[in-house]
């Protein structure tokens, strides 16, 4: 399991992290004694999702954690000329 997000649990007795396995991101717990590793619950991300940092408030039962998603846009535009350098100081410049 590769990842690069921890936390402890409510007990301290165990680590929870967010992993993927079999291309689905799933909340995992880890026993601290035991090393054994089991899935808590699958998350909704997309595979092509990177995760990026995990908090858990274990007195709460609430977790956060950032996701990063590749998302590429192409326009095509045509007769498509940028004002010059010069023509926009002179705009914001009032000449």
């Amino acid at each position: 399991m590769r990842t690069n997000s921890l936390g402890f649990s409510a007990k301290a007795d165990a680590l929870l992290t967010i992993a993927m396995q079999d291309a689905r991101w799933a909340l995992w717990t880890i026993d601290l004694r035991s090393g054994a590793a089991r899935i808590l619950f699958h998350l909704p991300f997309p595979a092509s999702t990177s995760v990026a940092g995990f908090s858990f408030l274990p007195s709460k039962g609430r977790m956060a954690t950032g996701i990063l998603t590749d998302r590429t846009d192409l326009w095509i535009m045509e007769n498509f000329a940028p004002p010059s350098v010069g023509s926009r100081l002179r705009g914001l410049l009032g000449w």
